[in-house]
């Protein structure tokens, strides 16, 4: 590879319309819930015309989608490209709390097709299985999670499999609450959330790791990784 060829390869990808629509929609959707949000302030917001919002949705139900699919798998990637420490269960229930306090607002999406159009995940297929994608790997996490602390002697947990399933719950009651109040803290949710199931595992250490800085990873991972030694 040449000179010019690395400098090129090194350059960061260009956004595309299609991916500036959804953005802009994630956020939109997110705020606004499905149906206040109309494609033509989808459009004005990425100063493009409607008809390119046409060209390439047919409808508003199939950006919700693609809306969704994305907020998803942006989620989960970054979750897996950070997840640097998988034998340390403490570290990798720190990071998902972190990511869900990052991705707040698109992680609204699952609550706001609950209250705003149920009918949305029952009619489209892509969008049930794009939640169902989610909550599993939130599932797995969890579990696998529990299970690892019980197995390193740092957690008591009977039950790791019910344990995930009532976090996840409550997660889910975080974004309930923080779309109803808007003075609601959910990285302070978080915190507390972490803070009540620590005690439930009966984990030594008490220190809390900092759940309220998006974009600062590299010192909330440290500071996760050495919150039992």
């Amino acid at each position: 590879m040449d000179a010019t060829q690395t400098a090129m390869a090194r350059q960061p990808r260009k956004i595309t319309k299609r991916e500036q629509l959804i953005d802009v929609a994630v956020r939109l959707f997110a705020e606004q819930g499905y149906s206040a949000v109309r494609l033509k302030e989808v459009a004005e917001a990425t100063n493009n015309t409607y008809s390119l919002v046409y060209y390439y949705f047919k409808d508003k139900e199939e950006l919700f989608a693609a809306s969704m699919s994305a907020a998803v798998e942006k989620t989960i990637s970054h979750y897996k490209s950070i997840n640097r420490s998988s034998e340390d269960p403490v570290a990798r229930i720190v990071e998902w709390f972190q990511l869900n306090v990052l991705y707040a607002t698109e992680l609204r999406f699952f609550v706001r097709i609950m209250i705003d159009a149920p009918e949305l995940k029952t009619k489209s297929v892509q969008m049930a299985r794009v939640i169902d994608s989610f909550y599993k790997f939130e599932q797995t996490i969890l579990q696998s999670s529990f299970r690892v602390g019980v197995a390193q002697k740092i957690f008591v947990c009977p039950d790791p499999d019910d344990l995930a399933r009532f976090t996840s719950c409550h997660i889910d009651g975080i974004y309930m609450r923080s779309l109803s109040r808007a003075d609601f803290e959910v990285a302070d949710a978080f915190r507390d959330l972490y803070t009540y199931l620590m005690k439930i595992l009966e984990y030594g250490p008490s220190d809390v790791p900092d759940f309220g800085k998006a974009g600062a990873f590299e010192h909330l991972l440290v500071s996760a990784e050495t919150l039992h030694r």
